[in-house]
C-alpha cells in the first residue's frame, strides 16, 4: 500500500483536505479555524447592510459585540487545535506543532489584518462575499503549500520517522 505522508496537489491544496471529510471532527477542525473571518465576510457583505445587525464586529464597541467576538475567536481557536490533533494522528507531533503555528499566523495574524482592509475597497456586498472568500481560500492553499513542504522536508531529514499505514474501515490510520 502506497504511504500517505506526501501531499496531492489536487487532493491536499487546491481541495484543501476537503474531501478527508467523513466526519463532523474533521469538519469542524478544517473550517473552524476561520470561523471568525467568515462569519466577519458574512457579516459586511449581508448582515450590516441588509439587516443591520453586527455579527462578527471586528472592532467591537459594546460589551455584547465583544464577547460575540470573543466567543467566535474561541471556537476558531479550538478549530485550530482539532486540527492539530489530526495532524498529530496522521503525521506525528513535530508536523501538528507547524501546522498549528502556520494556522495561527495565516487565520489569526495574516487575515485579521488585511481581510478587513480588502473587504472595505469594495461597497458592494456581493463582491465584499466573493473577494473575501476568495481571499480565504487562498490563504488556506498557501497555508497548504507551505505545510505540504514542511511535510516533504520533514521526512526527507528525518526518514526514521515515516509512520507505517494500516487499513481500518474507511481511514488510514498510522501505527
Amino acid at each position: 500500500m502506497e504511504e500517505n505522508k506526501g501531499c496531492n496537489f489536487v487532493r491536499d491544496m487546491l481541495g484543501l483536505g476537503i474531501q478527508k471529510i467523513r466526519t463532523f471532527y474533521r469538519f469542524y477542525a478544517i473550517f473552524a479555524p476561520y470561523l471568525d473571518e467568515i462569519l466577519y465576510i458574512l457579516t459586511v457583505a449581508i448582515f450590516l447592510p441588509k439587516f443591520k445587525f453586527n455579527l462578527m464586529p471586528h472592532f467591537p464597541k459594546t460589551h455584547s459585540e465583544l464577547f460575540r467576538k470573543n466567543l467566535f475567536f474561541a471556537v476558531s481557536i479550538t478549530g485550530i487545535i482539532a486540527h492539530c490533533v489530526l495532524v498529530g494522528q496522521e503525521y506525528n507531533d513535530d508536523l501538528a506543532l507547524i501546522k498549528g503555528g502556520l494556522y495561527c499566523f495565516f487565520s489569526i495574524i495574516l487575515s485579521g489584518y488585511i481581510l478587513p482592509i480588502i473587504l472595505h475597497k469594495f461597497k458592494r456586498p456581493l463582491y465584499q462575499a466573493l473577494i473575501g472568500f476568495l481571499f480565504l481560500y487562498v490563504v488556506e492553499f498557501v497555508n497548504c503549500c507551505i505545510f505540504c513542504v514542511c511535510i516533504k522536508t520533514y521526512y526527507k531529514y528525518n526518514p526514521n520517522n515515516q509512520p507505517s499505514i494500516t487499513k481500518q474501515s474507511d481511514e488510514l490510520v498510522f501505527t
